[in-house]
């Protein structure tokens, strides 16, 4: 009789095995293609669309024993937590009422591993917005109500990256804005200065290098479930 290989790289996950004390959800639904208009959900190519939760839970019940983390008081049946080849990821299962393989299988990083990955796919259009605020103080064009302009987006709860400095904090802001006064339900309105002038520099650059994929940034919702050990 041949032994069985098992592979012990899938087993409930325990505290050593959590790499970070807060960990985020990996996002799986991949923009592809020079616009970003097209997309891949990695969940559903690997497994198919959807998963009979029922069995789902019978094997997950059969193969691990009983959920190693809670769930919400809603849909979720249960919750497994399961650690992967990779050290620094670890694998959620949730059956639930529905069937959607991509609400029931996620992947949880810690939030540097998170921001690497959405910045590899994104990295051509970040060295074009470098690129863009360089052409800006080249050309002498950073307003001079910037420190203004800040303050009002602190305190009216935009976001504000740490890692950005000086004039360019007012960029995510006025990006997320921009979008709202040309595409979204401010389109007919008056346009702020501010976000006057930040659609003028867009469209002035975009003459010298074209951007296939917008520099004006559109809401992309919730950034995913964070779970805490």
């Amino acid at each position: 009789m041949t032994e069985e290989k098992r592979d012990n790289s899938l087993r409930l996950a325990e505290n050593a095995d959590w790499p970070d004390e807060h960990l985020v959800e990996l996002p799986t639904n991949i923009m592809t293609g020079q616009n970003f208009s097209d997309s891949v959900d990695l969940i559903k190519e690997a497994v198919g669309p959807k998963i009979p939760q029922g069995s789902l839970f019978a094997y997950l019940f059969r193969r691990f024993g009983f959920p190693n983390s809670g769930s919400d008081d809603f849909k979720e049946l249960c919750r497994y937590l399961l650690t992967t080849t990779h050290p620094r990821m670890v694998m959620s299962i949730s059956p639930y009422c529905g069937g959607d393989s991509s609400i029931s299988i996620s992947f949880l990083v810690p939030h540097d591993v998170r921001s690497a990955c959405d910045g590899f796919y994104q990295r051509s259009r970040n060295a074009r917005e470098e690129r863009f605020h360089a052409w800006i103080e080249e050309q002498e064009r950073v307003p001079e109500w910037t420190e203004q302009a800040i303050e009002q987006i602190k305190m009216q709860g935009w976001p504000m990256p740490a890692q950005i400095a000086g004039w360019k904090q007012m960029i995510p802001a006025l990006s997320m804005m921009a979008y709202t006064y040309r595409e979204g339900s401010m389109k007919d309105a008056e346009r702020p200065k501010e976000v006057a002038w930040y659609i003028g520099v867009i469209e002035d650059y975009a003459a010298i290098e074209p951007d296939p994929a917008s520099i004006i940034a559109q809401p992309t919702g919730a950034p995913g479930r964070m779970m805490t050990r």
